[in-house]
Parts: C-alpha cells; sequence; structure tokens
C-alpha cells in the first residue's frame, strides 16, 4: 500500500507539473487499494498518451542557430553540422556556399533568403577561383571552378555531393542564359 501511496503521490506531481488541476484528488491516505490501483492506471494511461501526442508535435528537424565545420561558421538554418539544412537534408546535401553579398556561408539560397538582412549576389566567373563551396564532411574549401569540376564528390575526402544542386548554380554563380530553342 505504501508503494502505490508513492506512486500515486508521484504522478499527481507530474500531473501538476504538466499544468493539470489535480487539487480535487483526494489525500493518498483515504484512497481504497481498488480506487488507488484504477487512479494509478488512469493516470499512466494519461501521461502515455500525453507524451505521445506532444512528441507527435515536435518538427522531425529542428534547425540550429549556426553550426561549425572546422572552426567555419555556418549560417542559416542548419540541422546538423555536416550542412544539411532544413531546406535540403538528403545523405547528398552536405555543402555550404560562401555567399559572395555577405562573405558568409549557408547550407542554400533559402537559408540566406530567410535569415540574411540583404539581397543576395551572384559570384562574378572572374572570380570563380575564390574558395566559396564547404564540404560538409572534412571541411575543405573549394575554389567554385574546383566545385563545379569535382563530378560531384569532394576532391579531398571523397564524400559524394548532391547532382541536384548544379539545377541551382544559377542562384549563386554566374551562368549563361539558357537558348530557347
Amino acid at each position: 500500500m505504501a508503494v502505490l501511496c508513492s506512486i500515486v503521490e508521484a504522478l499527481k506531481k507530474r500531473l501538476q507539473s504538466i499544468k493539470l488541476n489535480v487539487r480535487r484528488v483526494r489525500p493518498c491516505t483515504r484512497l481504497t487499494s481498488y480506487t488507488m490501483i484504477k487512479t494509478l492506471l488512469f493516470t499512466l494511461s494519461f501521461i502515455l498518451l500525453h507524451g505521445f501526442l506532444i512528441q507527435a508535435q515536435v518538427p522531425v528537424l529542428e534547425p540550429l542557430k549556426v553550426s561549425q565545420i572546422r572552426g567555419i561558421n555556418v549560417y542559416g538554418k542548419p540541422v546538423d553540422n555536416q550542412t544539411r539544412c532544413i531546406h535540403w537534408h538528403s545523405e547528398l546535401d552536405i555543402i555550404a556556399i560562401k555567399f559572395k553579398c555577405c562573405d558568409k556561408y549557408y547550407p542554400c539560397f533559402s537559408c540566406h533568403e530567410e535569415e540574411a538582412d540583404h539581397n543576395h549576389q551572384v559570384w562574378p566567373k572572374s572570380e570563380f577561383d575564390q574558395k566559396a563551396i564547404l564540404c560538409g564532411v572534412c571541411g575543405n574549401e573549394l575554389g567554385i571552378n574546383e566545385y563545379m569540376n569535382s563530378n560531384n564528390s569532394c576532391p579531398h575526402c571523397q564524400a559524394k555531393f548532391n547532382p541536384g544542386c548544379s539545377k541551382h548554380y544559377h542562384l549563386y554563380f554566374e551562368t549563361e542564359p539558357k537558348k530557347e530553342d
């Protein structure tokens, strides 16, 4: 009986911590064994359900404030220390791009648009030798030409990059206008 009583009291405290009004519950010493067990089972099922509902509302990817790779800050909304972000987070999304306008690394264009207080600028072809790509696996900085000619893998650690990123080069780098047929 004493063990059940202490469990019920602990559950009452747990219910109070999640802001439920449990003042109307009688003190444990006045409950019968049957009522105590019934209360215990009800309370346990409520806590399990409440915990399940809270977990269901938590987003899977929680952005970090800033991530760091070998001492280099990556801004925006990264979700890990390999430069994945809330927008792009596959196994292959492991680069960050240094934006010409602010000289800061962001995981993607959307992260820059949402976090920066200025418009983006693309890197001109004349500066494609600049180190502006950060491998999220090893922290190696690549020049833009080096990245574009890397065959979608880091020349330093051989980690595979997302080949789909090439579809977005125009957001980061000066590119030739597409010719319409």
